[in-house]
C-alpha cells in the first residue's frame, strides 16, 4: 500500500495561544514554513515596500487637499452605515441598559419601523496618545417600514453621560464624527479580524494533518493562499498596524498596542451582557446582517454550499477516518468546530467546507472593497478636539485632525486597508483526479458567474476581482 503524503511531512504548522495575547484572541500560528513566507513576499510584502516607498506623494496630496475629517449629514451617515460592512453593527436586541438611555426616543417608535443600536463601546479601553481623544458611543437607528434607508435618532457619549439629538448643532456633528471614528476601529480591529484569525487553526491543521490527495485538502488548500504569513505579520511585525509603532509613516492609529488589542478581543471573546459582541463560536452559517449587504454575502455563500454538498458526496470512504481525525483536532482549538464523528452527520462537512471557503474569499474580500469605497475623510481615525460634554458645545471642523493624521491614514490605507487581489477567486482550480469532480468544479465556477450576473442588490464587489484567499 503506498503511503500517504504530506505537504510538510507531518511537521508543518499548528495553532498555538496567540503570543500576544493569549487569553483574548484565537490561536495564532507563528512557526511557518520557510517557502510559505516567501512566497508571501514576493508577491505582498514586497508591494507594501513598494507603495511606502513610492504611494506617499500621492497620500500627502490627499491630507493637503481635505486636511480634516468631514461634517458627515444624518443622510451620509446612515448610508455609510447600512449599505456598507459597516452594518454588521445593526443590532436589534436592544439590551436593558440601551432602553433606559434611549427611553424618549423608543416611546416613538412607529409601528413597523425596525429599530437597532449600533454599538461602539468596545472604545472605552483605547488609551489616546497625548493631544488626541477617544469616546465610546452607541447610536439609536431605525428603518422605516417599506423603506431601504435608515433613520439616526440619537448618540450617546458614555464618557460625558450625555445622549446628543439631531438639532443640537455642533454637539450632534462632534458626536457623530466619534461615533462614526468607533465604526472605524470596531470593523477594522474588531468585526473584521474574524474572518482572519480564527481560521488560521483551520489552515494549519489541514495542511499539516491531511494527506494532500484527500477531497477537503484539496478543496480548502487553494484558498489558504499567502494567508498564515499576512495574518502573523499583522499581530506579531513591530511594524504592523496594530503595533502602531509611530516611527513608522503609515501608523495612523491614535494610540498605543495595548488598547489597540483590546479592540480584537472584544471581537473573539466579546463583552459580557452585552448582545453587540458575542463570543465567537464556530458556525457554518454566516453570521446575519441586518442590510442588503447579507443579501449579497449569502447569495455567494449558497453558492460554495452548493457545490461543497456534491464534492462531499464523492469522498471516497478511505478517505473518511482521516477527516474524522482532522476535525477533532480543529475542535481542540477552535471553539464549537464539530468533532470527527459530528462532522460526518448530515451537511455538516459540506456546511464547514463552504464557511471556510466562502469566508477566506468572498466575505474578507467584499470587507475590504466595501470599506475601501469609503472616503477616508468621513472616517475618523483620530480625534483632536474633545468629545462634547454638553449639548451646547462648539468646535471647528479644521480642529478635529492634523495634516499628519490624514498622511498617515492615507497611507496606511493604501498598504493594509484596501483591497490588492493577487490570484482571483474565479480562477480556482482544486486539481480534482477524477472527471466527477472535475465537472463539479466547472460547474461551480459557473455558479459563480451567474449569482455574479443576477445578484438582485447592490453588487458590492465584482467577482473578477474577488481573490481566492486572505491577501490583503
Amino acid at each position: 500500500m503506498n503511503k500517504p503524503k504530506y505537504l510538510y511531512d507531518r511537521k508543518g504548522p499548528w495553532p498555538q495561544p496567540s503570543p500576544s495575547h493569549p487569553f483574548g484572541e484565537a490561536p495564532a500560528v507563528v512557526h511557518i514554513p520557510k517557502d510559505e513566507q516567501r512566497t508571501w513576499f514576493w508577491n505582498i510584502g514586497f508591494r507594501y515596500i513598494r507603495n511606502v516607498l513610492f504611494y506617499w506623494p500621492k497620500a500627502m496630496l490627499k491630507a493637503w487637499q481635505n486636511p480634516s475629517w468631514e461634517i458627515l449629514d444624518d443622510e451620509v451617515f446612515c448610508d455609510q452605515i447600512y449599505t456598507t460592512p459597516l452594518a454588521k453593527f445593526l443590532n436589534a436586541t436592544i439590551d436593558e441598559p440601551l432602553q433606559k438611555i434611549f427611553a424618549e426616543q423608543l416611546k416613538d417608535k412607529s409601528e413597523g419601523d425596525e429599530y437597532y443600536v449600533a454599538d461602539f463601546s468596545c472604545m472605552k479601553n483605547v488609551i489616546p496618545f497625548k493631544g488626541l481623544y477617544v469616546a465610546s458611543t452607541v447610536a439609536l437607528m431605525s428603518k422605516p417600514k417599506d423603506e431601504n434607508r435608515l433613520r439616526l435618532h440619537g448618540i450617546y457619549i458614555f464618557e460625558t453621560q450625555l445622549l446628543v439629538l439631531p438639532g443640537d448643532g455642533d454637539a450632534w456633528s462632534l458626536a457623530k464624527n466619534f461615533a462614526m471614528m468607533g465604526a472605524t476601529y470596531r470593523i477594522l480591529l474588531s468585526t473584521h479580524p474574524i474572518l482572519h484569525f480564527p481560521f488560521d487553526t483551520i489552515n494549519a491543521i489541514t495542511k499539516t494533518a491531511l494527506p494532500v490527495d484527500n477531497t477537503v485538502f484539496k478543496i480548502l488548500y487553494p484558498h489558504f493562499q499567502f494567508t498564515l504569513t499576512l495574518n502573523d505579520s499583522v499581530l506579531e511585525s513591530k511594524s504592523s498596524p496594530v503595533y502602531n509603532d509611530q516611527k513608522y509613516p503609515f501608523t495612523g492609529f491614535c494610540g498605543p498596542q495595548d488598547g489597540l488589542l483590546t479592540l480584537l478581543e472584544s471581537g473573539y471573546v466579546g463583552i459580557e451582557g452585552n448582545s453587540s459582541y458575542p463570543k465567537f463560536v464556530w458556525d457554518i452559517e454566516p453570521t446575519p446582517i441586518n442590510s442588503d449587504y447579507n443579501i449579497f454575502l449569502k447569495q455567494y455563500y449558497d453558492a460554495f454550499l452548493r457545490f461543497t454538498k456534491e464534492v462531499v458526496k464523492h469522498i471516497p470512504a478511505q478517505e473518511k477516518p482521516e477527516i474524522k481525525i482532522w476535525a477533532d483536532y480543529i475542535a481542540q482549538w477552535l471553539p464549537g468546530f464539530p468533532s470527527g464523528e459530528k462532522i460526518m452527520e448530515g451537511d455538516m462537512l459540506a456546511g464547514c467546507l463552504a464557511k471556510v471557503m466562502w469566508d477566506l474569499s468572498v466575505a474578507h474580500a467584499t470587507d475590504h472593497h466595501s470599506y475601501g469605497t469609503i472616503p477616508i475623510n468621513r472616517l475618523p481615525l483620530r480625534m483632536r478636539v474633545p468629545p462634547p460634554a454638553t449639548r451646547k458645545d462648539t468646535f471647528k471642523a479644521k480642529d478635529q485632525a492634523k495634516f499628519i493624521d490624514i498622511f498617515k491614514y492615507a497611507l496606511e490605507w493604501k498598504l493594509f486597508f484596501n483591497d490588492h487581489t493577487v490570484t482571483r477567486l474565479i480562477d480556482v482550480d482544486y486539481k480534482f483526479a477524477t472527471p466527477e469532480l472535475q465537472k463539479l468544479q466547472a460547474n461551480f465556477l459557473q455558479d459563480l458567474e451567474l449569482v455574479d450576473l443576477h445578484m438582485p442588490v447592490k453588487k458590492y464587489m465584482e467577482l473578477k476581482n474577488i481573490s481566492i484567499s486572505i491577501q490583503f
